[in-house]
């Protein structure tokens, strides 16, 4: 498997797992206006890469794809 379609099936699943976590996040804040709703995917979509590649850096976990 190539790097690029290594790194784009990673890319994947960070999303995937940011989409989760906001799926939970908008059971708590009923009716959220589809901006709002998009800024906080966005947001936990740069978390959950940032948390991933952090704690690949520091051994804590294996390397997903990398």
């Amino acid at each position: 498997m190539s790097k690029a379609i290594k790194r784009a099936v990673r890319s994947f699943i960070q999303f995937v797992a940011a989409g989760g976590v906001t799926a939970l996040v908008d059971q708590l804040i009923v009716d959220l206006d589809p901006e709002t709703a998009v800024i906080i995917t966005i947001a936990f979509g740069t978390f959950v890469s940032y948390l991933q590649n952090a704690l690949e850096d520091a051994g804590t976990v294996k390397p997903i794809l990398k």
